[in-house]
């Protein structure tokens, strides 16, 4: 079957939905993922919609959902082969080998987290084959979401600041600290990150965890100049303030990413980096002599801020916009034992965008004027570039800067078409064998952390996700002809997409004969 003859139904709603299992790929050639896209009670969210689904033999078992338990949601089991063969769609978490695509019937459409700006020739594959290839990473919310709690927490940052003296506060001079930790804290700690503080740190106040009330101090020079409670400052913020400041800053087309484990990345990333630090650097005993570093401040990163905090590490530097530049961030990359990144390249290496999602193939953290815009570029030590570019850490920092010993976890992972702010790390390592070793240095960059940790919680989130895109926001199960602008522009392969660009070019050629007449 060529790709001109694909079957007409197969442009329709999708009717016939394949659930595939992990195999070995060339993101993990080992074949060491173990989870699922969805679990049993997602199957049967699909099921109760009127819809087919069939599941690969064994796909959801590593996880404890056998084969039984998908059966009883509705769905049928297949060998592998059958169902890609008879999947109107497929959904599978990561991308799949090539000889997958090819398994598949011209016209069919594959959902997963594609990642072809790291695996090129997948895409390749699909436009071969007439695969619809829908990059699961690259389908964002429409439009941005603005949580109450998030809305909340940064206008408790704003009343705080606005008590502080406002010449410190414009000249950068603040230093900040976060006593204790709730997931509350992320809109205030973005909010003040982009204020460019001199320094931005998160203390433990007592035991390790979840810790109520989170205190917030300001000083300058070791002086204090402010010290609040950020749940007392945040019950204050009333629903006309809320609705004030969404009136003002009103959420853009397109939000952060709506399918995604994030805060499980940075929590998995973490995890790691702190046992690693405990077994291999010279100056760590105990979790509290761990100094730390996180490089950001988008989701990834605080879901790593989670973790430390939950692991009682003393203090956490949280590096900012300044902190990153040259040569600023070399004060911090000597003194800590574990360095966390969650920062990924801007487009064609031309900034770092602090803020950004730190993963593979994501965008960078949504936001309006306020929120949590683009950070655009770091600034470079001398405005040239030099050895490095963009990097935050170079490879002249493991032979000068960094002690042996330190700990280096990449939350964003690297290609060769790909980069992170972290020059020595050109590929993603895999669980297998997650780190190497440079000049006494650790380095891990593994290609999805939660395989290392919180697999259960990230196969639970991502199956909700996925089925809210399925049957409710985005209503996937419509098909592609009917898909809203988040989900085309997720499309990276297939004839649906070549018939959306000749489209657009045969208008530009139209509108340009128009302009010369």
């Amino acid at each position: 079957m060529t790709v001109s003859s694909i079957p007409p139904e197969r442009s329709g709603p999708f009717q016939r939905i394949g659930l595939a299992a992990e195999h070995a790929s060339p993101e993990d050639p080992e074949g060491t993922e173990t989870r699922v896209a969805l679990t049993p009670d997602g199957v049967a969210a699909l099921v109760r919609h009127g819809l087919a689904v069939t599941v690969e033999t064994g796909a959801g078992r590593a996880m404890g959902f056998p084969d039984a338990a998908y059966r009883s949601a509705g769905a049928a089991i297949q060998d592998r082969d059958a169902l890609y063969r008879h999947s109107d769609l497929v959904i599978k978490l990561n991308g799949p080998a090539h000889e997958d695509l090819w398994r598949m019937t011209p016209g069919a459409t594959l959902l997963c987290m594609a990642h072809v700006r790291s695996v090129p020739m997948r895409a390749a594959v699909a436009n071969a084959r007439g695969i619809n290839l829908l990059a699961m990473e690259l389908i964002d919310e429409h439009p941005e979401v603005l949580t109450d709690s998030y809305v909340r927490s940064q206008l408790a940052m704003r009343r705080m600041l606005d008590d502080v003296p406002p010449g410190l506060r414009s000249a950068g001079e603040l230093d900040v600290c976060f006593a204790g930790f709730t997931p509350e804290v992320f809109g205030a700690l973005q909010y003040v990150a982009r204020c460019g503080p001199r320094t931005l740190h998160m203390s433990q106040p007592g035991l390790p965890g979840y810790v109520h009330p989170v205190s917030v101090s300001f000083a300058h020079q070791g002086r204090t100049v402010g010290q609040f409670t950020l749940d007392e400052i945040s019950s204050e913020i009333a629903a006309a303030a809320m609705g004030e400041f969404r009136a003002g800053y009103p959420a853009r087309l397109r939000g952060d990413r709506k399918i995604h484990c994030l805060h499980e990345t940075g929590r998995a990333g973490a995890l790691f980096g702190i046992e690693l630090a405990l077994r291999k650097s010279p100056a760590v005993h105990t979790v509290h002599d761990i100094r730390v570093c996180i490089l950001g401040y988008g989701r990834v990163a605080f879901g790593a801020l989670d973790e430390c905090m939950r692991h009682g590490i003393a203090k956490v530097d949280i590096l900012t916009r300044r902190d990153t530049c040259r040569p600023a961030v070399r004060r911090y990359l000597r003194n800590s034992d574990l360095i966390i990144n969650g920062v990924e390249l801007g487009a064609g290496r031309t900034g770092v965008a602090v803020g950004g999602q730190g993963v593979a193939g994501g965008p960078g953290i949504s936001g309006g004027p306020g929120i949590a815009g683009g950070e655009g570029g770091i600034g470079r030590e001398d405005g040239t570039g030099g050895e490095g570019g963009d990097y935050i850490i170079t490879n002249g920092d493991l032979m000068a800067v960094l002690r042996r010993g330190t700990v280096i976890i990449d939350l964003v992972g690297g290609s060769v078409t790909k980069r992170t702010a972290v020059q020595p790390v050109v590929d993603a390592t895999h669980p297998g064998e997650p780190h190497s070793v440079r000049n006494g240095v650790y380095l891990a960059s593994v290609w999805d952390w939660p395989v290392l940790g919180f697999r259960q919680e990230s196969v639970e989130r991502y199956s909700r996700q996925i089925v809210q895109v399925l049957l409710h926001d985005e209503r996937l199960v419509n098909g592609l002809g009917n898909a809203p602008a988040n989900i085309t522009r997720a499309l990276v392969a297939g004839p649906v997409l070549a018939r959306a660009v000749s489209h657009r070019s045969s208008q530009q050629v139209a509108l340009s004969a128009t302009l010369r007449a």
